[in-house]
């Protein structure tokens, strides 16, 4: 084979790999498939600086590829972002805050099962004009069991009181 003919087809090749993709249907039709393992009756326990509270909400499909959670303290709706290529959720806290959250689709399967572990990014805006950045991740315990850990900062980077949530799906 010529030399002269080799490096242009690994050009032609290594280019097309570096070129950006548009987002396809079946990216969001996959995005939701993996997220509707979600899609249930919850119950579970928060700790925050020690105290504990029991909350409880149901996730829901849409209709149309999204997920909708209510829940106590909170309303969101969770979809595919075909810009960022991400799972995305926009919500309403009960005092009147609202947040954003990200995350990628793990490349550790096509399913939610034990082990699997889904890291989120997130920012809340609170009414009195302060905002939080969180980085959260969520592990899969078992076919009905998560565990949410979220660090937080303040507007000013200073570190605020980790967030760990378990919930376990239930019947409703």
């Amino acid at each position: 084979m010529k030399q002269g003919l080799i490096f242009p087809a690994l050009f032609v090749v290594a280019s097309s790999v570096a070129l950006p993709t548009s987002a396809k249907a079946d990216d969001a039709e996959d995005f939701f498939r993996f997220f509707s393992w979600f899609q249930a009756s919850w119950k579970g326990e928060v700790e925050e600086s020690g105290k504990k509270q029991t909350v409880s909400g149901k996730c829901s499909d849409s209709g149309g590829r999204c997920n909708i959670y209510v829940g106590t303290g909170e309303t969101s709706v969770w979809g595919y972002d075909p810009r960022e290529k991400m799972w995305t959720g926009v919500g309403h806290l009960e005092n009147g805050s609202r947040f954003l959250r990200k995350c990628h689709k793990p490349k550790t399967g096509k399913e939610i099962k034990a082990g699997v572990k889904i890291s989120m990014t997130g920012t809340t805006w609170h009414t009195d004009g302060t905002i939080e950045y969180e980085t959260t991740t969520f592990t899969c315990l078992d076919a009905n069991t998560g565990r949410w850990h979220t660090k937080r900062k303040d507007q000013d980077g200073k570190a605020l009181p980790p967030i760990t949530m378990i919930a376990k799906k239930v019947k409703p």
